[in-house]
């Protein structure tokens, strides 16, 4: 394969165009082509558009009830855990809070760990 037009001018003896879905096999190089097709040039057939796929009406599909239930407590489960970070958080702002009572610390340290990844799970859906 080359990009030089006069070597493959020379060398070649066969040209195969695609053009319009067909394949066109001319005698000759790059010269023999762009003769061919200055003096018989390939008219383009007025087609028309084929439909896409995404242009058809999907299928009307049911929820699941899981998936119904899921949607309709999905937004008060967010807001349950989003106070539930905010409460902790505030908790944890505490200063003294480790000093005075370290269980209770790591207590709610984990408890806003898991509510953080179940928060992500959530919204995740």
């Amino acid at each position: 394969m080359s990009h030089d037009r006069d070597f493959l001018d020379r060398l070649v003896t066969r040209t195969l165009v695609f053009a319009q879905g067909k394949i066109h096999d001319l005698t000759g190089g790059y010269e023999d082509y762009k003769q061919y097709f200055t003096t018989y040039p390939i008219t383009k057939k007025a087609s028309t558009p084929l439909p896409l796929a995404s242009q058809k009406e999907p299928p009307n599909k049911k929820l699941s009830y899981k998936y119904q239930r899921l949607l309709k407590t999905l937004p008060d489960d967010i807001a349950k855990l989003e106070i539930s970070i905010k409460y902790l958080e505030k908790e944890i702002e505490d200063v003294n809070l480790y000093l005075d009572n370290p269980q209770q610390y790591n207590r709610i340290t984990n408890q806003l760990i898991n509510d953080k990844k179940k928060l992500d799970e959530l919204l995740n859906q």
